[in-house]
């Protein structure tokens, strides 16, 4: 791979030897290092998970296979989190498998309790019917240049349906190995309790510009809840990311027939910036965001335009899909042959090893900080390249560091943080009193940030 980011950067020497030295040589980084560091600090201090546990809370659950791509599981519509009621909610997950033959797949699901720790109901307790069963709906790709096997799973189904409100696990397994090849987090949630989330002015005067605060109120007078001040537990997750959210927050007062979690300073997320976005449903062409599109017997190469920081950028009021990604394909619209292309990023920066390791970041690589994802840097471009496997469609992504990040990565060293990004919320009010076995799902909000950033809860 190294010694293809070498003849990557003398492609980019070659085909932007026009560009201004200015450009190039574009924003060391001296300037924001010392702010993005405090930021990053802050960060890790106030998301409310400890180190130790967020290790198990990585975006939005684990990818243990490099043949496993484009996957993703919703709650009907393309860009909806997993998040769905008891009664009628339905799930789709969908995933590549780069291999050019059918291959066998077998799926499960388990409870958790409110930390995603498998809690000890027996299947009889939580499902109606099976404990597992068989990916069965496939379709093979078509005259593509990498050879694919695209799988759908609809649930519940006739062989796993659920009948209790919680966390869930959707985990599926090689039927051939029995090995586990990717687990993913969903919620089911009882419409028993409403929410009333409120954005308001961070406590903290330092975050004022860059990050958003909320309390939250539920009124519980009609549930008969149990001592709502021990048996009612608040979690926070922006942008359906579990690497940025809040667990097990239980109210700080009760007001009349209220329980209220109105914690200074507590329940605070980064804002970050709008996501950067990619469009290649179209690989017959270069435009926009792609650089140069390169066929030949090794498959196909998307080069991209250059990054470039945008710590110190005024800021970008615009809407995005929040991380997300829809597949797509402009060339011939048929089902089965949109392909797949390697896809080269870069970030032009002066190297500063103090913000290493960086990675691309979003929800077409599941959030996953690891080697496939990290940029390695390349002198002859001063350029932080990454490379990945995409099939055609619309992705947003981002650079982000680890730099200082305890809990989560830091978005200050590259893209930077404002009050005003549009970013959506869920809110999931979780029920365990005395003696139960397991935390019911009593309460679901989902929360937009306007795009403005000058609703009634955000004037500055």
């Amino acid at each position: 791979m190294l010694m293809e980011l070498v003849l990557f950067g003398f492609r980019q020497n070659l085909s932007h030897a026009k560009w201004p030295l200015a450009i190039t040589c574009m924003l060391t980084l001296s300037a924001c290092a010392s702010q993005g560091t405090t930021l990053a600090q802050t960060d890790a201090a106030n998301l409310g998970v400890s180190p130790a546990a967020a290790k198990t809370l990585d975006g939005v659950g684990e990818w243990l296979d490099p043949r496993l791509r484009s996957l993703k599981l919703v709650a009907g519509a393309d860009l909806a989190d997993p998040f769905v009621p008891l009664v009628g909610g339905r799930l789709t997950l969908s995933f590549d498998w780069l291999e050019d033959d059918v291959k066998d797949f077998r799926y499960d699901v388990v409870h958790c309790d409110r930390d995603w720790n498998v809690d000890r109901l027996s299947t009889l307790d939580y499902l109606q019917t099976f404990s597992e069963g068989d990916v069965t709906d496939f379709r093979l790709s078509v005259t593509t240049a990498n050879p694919y096997t695209s799988y759908q799973l609809q649930l519940p189904n006739q062989y796993v349906a659920w009948k209790v409100s919680g966390n869930y696990f959707l985990r599926l397994y090689d039927d051939d190995s029995g090995k586990l090849i990717a687990r993913l987090r969903f919620c089911v949630f009882e419409d028993l309790l409403k929410m009333t989330p409120e954005a308001r002015r961070p406590t903290q005067a330092q975050l004022d510009r860059t990050h958003q605060e909320f309390t939250v109120s539920s009124n519980i007078r009609e549930a008969r809840v149990d001592d709502a001040r021990r048996s009612l537990t608040l979690s926070v997750i922006q942008n359906g990311d579990w690497r940025y959210a809040y667990h097990g927050q239980l109210p700080r007062r009760l007001s009349g027939e209220d329980a209220i979690w109105d914690f200074p300073g507590r329940l605070v997320f980064p804002g970050h910036r709008e996501w950067r976005g990619l469009d290649i449903r179209t690989l017959l062409s270069d435009g926009g965001q792609v650089d140069e599109v390169v066929e030949d017997d090794g498959g196909i190469t998307v080069y991209l335009r250059p990054d470039l920081y945008r710590v110190d950028d005024a800021v970008e009021v615009r809407l995005d899909i929040n991380g997300k990604f829809v597949l797509g394909d402009f060339d011939n619209r048929l089902s089965g042959r949109s392909d797949y292309a390697t896809t080269i990023f870069s970030l032009r920066s002066e190297r500063d090893r103090s913000i290493e390791p960086l990675y691309v970041y979003g929800a077409y690589n599941g959030y996953q900080l690891n080697e496939a994802n990290k940029g390695v840097y390349n002198e002859l471009t001063r350029s932080y390249v990454f490379r990945t496997l995409l099939r055609q469609g619309y992705y947003d992504y981002a650079y982000v560091s680890l730099a200082d990040a305890t809990v989560a990565p830091s978005w200050s060293e590259v893209e930077g943080n404002s009050f005003a990004t549009e970013n959506h919320y869920n809110f999931l009010l979780y029920y365990r009193p005395y003696g139960a076995r397991y935390d019911r799902l009593v309460g679901y909000r989902y929360f937009q940030i306007d795009p403005s950033g000058t609703s009634s809860n955000l004037r500055r």
